[in-house]
C-alpha cells in the first residue's frame, strides 16, 4: 500500500510538471504537492485523496480542455492524453479513499497507540 501511494504521487508529479508552465499549472502544482505529501506519509490519507479527486477533476477540465481545440490543432492530442492520464490517476485516488492508506501510514500508527 505504501508502494501504491508513492507511485500515485509520482504520477501526479509527472502530470503537474508536464506541459507549459502557466500560472494555473504552478498553482495546481503547489496545492497538489501539499496534498501529495500528506498521502505519501499516510496522514489523513483518505481526506487528502478525496481532496485530490475533487481538485484534480476541476483542474483537469480547466487545464486540459481538449474539446475546445479544433480537430487539426497540433496540441489537441497532447491535451487529450493528459486529460485521460489525470482521469486514471483520479481513479487510483478513489481506490485509496475507499480502501485506506494501509498499515505503513501515520493514520494506522496512531491507531496502535
Amino acid at each position: 500500500s505504501l508502494f501504491g501511494r508513492v507511485l500515485l504521487i509520482c504520477l501526479v508529479f509527472t502530470i503537474v510538471t508536464g506541459g507549459e508552465f502557466t500560472l494555473m499549472r504552478i498553482i495546481v502544482g503547489l496545492i497538489s504537492t501539499v496534498a501529495c505529501a500528506m498521502v505519501a506519509v499516510g496522514f489523513k490519507a483518505r481526506y487528502s485523496a478525496t481532496f485530490l479527486i475533487v481538485f484534480l477533476s476541476i483542474a483537469n477540465v480547466v487545464i486540459n480542455g481538449w474539446w475546445d481545440l479544433h480537430e487539426a490543432h497540433p496540441e489537441r492530442d497532447f491535451r487529450k492524453f493528459d486529460f485521460f492520464q489525470t482521469l486514471s490517476v483520479m481513479g487510483g485516488f478513489m481506490l485509496l479513499a475507499n480502501l485506506g492508506p494501509g498499515g505503513l501510514s501515520v493514520d494506522e500508527q496512531k491507531k496502535a497507540y
